[in-house]
């Protein structure tokens, strides 16, 4: 997977403000992987995916339809950055990348 900038997170934290609790891990660990493996594809073909993206957790995470702006003085926007947060460090211990 590509580098993970701030655009990526925000785009996570969209995401998750759009969707039930439940799924969140869920959802986090499919874009993740969505973006990894679009960037295998980008390696490798030298195009982006049409399917996820650009190899970016920002581009898997929008393609999934669902964002919706951060309000930082939100208690939940600011839970879901840690969220997201967490999801990534876990990703990269699980994964090596």
């Amino acid at each position: 997977m590509r580098r993970i900038l701030i655009g990526d997170i925000f785009a996570a934290v969209q995401m998750l403000n759009c969707i039930d609790r439940e799924n969140a891990q869920h959802e986090l660990d499919l874009a993740l992987y969505k973006a990894h493996c679009a960037d295998k594809i980008r390696k490798r073909s030298g195009k982006a995916s049409l399917d996820c993206g650009d190899g970016t957790l920002q581009a898997a995470c929008i393609r999934s339809g669902t964002t919706e702006f951060i309000n930082f003085g939100n208690q939940r926007d600011i839970q879901n950055i840690g969220i997201v947060c967490d999801a990534i460090l876990r990703w990269k211990n699980r994964t090596g990348c």
